[in-house]
């Protein structure tokens, strides 16, 4: 199940919403940021879905200065580190010591398992591909 174009709160209630009425409620949703992940857990907290023992909520990016996403289990992304190789990346291009159309560079994350996070419900598993 997906849910996108969620540029608000508004949108995430109005989606979830619908969601809900389908009777479908996954096991977790992996929002595309943190910002989505804590308007997802505050939907959930006004219409009473508890998490993580009902549904389970995680973040993308680890960086939402609310106080409550410390609650968050999020992927962290290095920023710095992102920061640091695209300069590293123009440098490169611009002393042509690397002319390439794509380049692909691989850089650490770190999953921040926190309290929105829980197993899933018995006959399920979660899988990464």
């Amino acid at each position: 199940t997906l849910i996108y174009g969620c540029k608000n709160y508004e949108i995430v209630m109005e989606q979830l919403v619908k969601l809900l009425k389908k009777d479908a409620l996954p096991d977790a949703f992996w929002c595309a940021n943190d910002e989505l992940a804590i308007w997802t857990l505050t939907v959930f907290k006004e219409i009473g879905i508890r998490v993580p023992e009902e549904c389970s909520v995680i973040g993308y990016d680890g960086i939402c200065p609310l106080p409550w996403s410390r609650r968050l289990t999020t992927l962290s992304l290095p920023f710095y580190a992102i920061g640091r190789e695209a300069v590293d990346m123009i440098e490169d291009f611009r002393m042509k010591r690397n002319r390439q159309k794509r380049v692909i560079r691989e850089l650490p994350t770190a999953l921040e398992m926190r309290l929105t996070l829980d197993k899933c419900r018995k006959g399920r598993s979660f899988s990464a591909r």
